[in-house]
């Protein structure tokens, strides 16, 4: 939900699901196109490049309301 405040645009933004919650696992994700290595992700990440990491998967649950 970050993307929704642009102040934030200039900063990289990872996401991650609620590991204490099984549920709710695996509801958000991160997308590089990279090496699977450490140097690799931490470098994506710290230049910012659209190129390798892509963005984030998130997916929210729709709550039903009953009125």
């Amino acid at each position: 939900m970050n993307w929704q405040l642009s102040a934030l645009d200039r900063f990289t933004l990872v996401s991650n699901s609620d590991a204490h919650s099984p549920p709710k696992l695996a509801r958000e994700a991160n997308h590089f196109e990279t090496e699977l290595s450490y140097p690799a992700i931490f470098d994506a990440l710290k230049n910012g490049d659209p190129d390798r990491f892509k963005g984030t998967i998130e997916f929210f649950r729709r709550r039903e309301i009953s009125l």
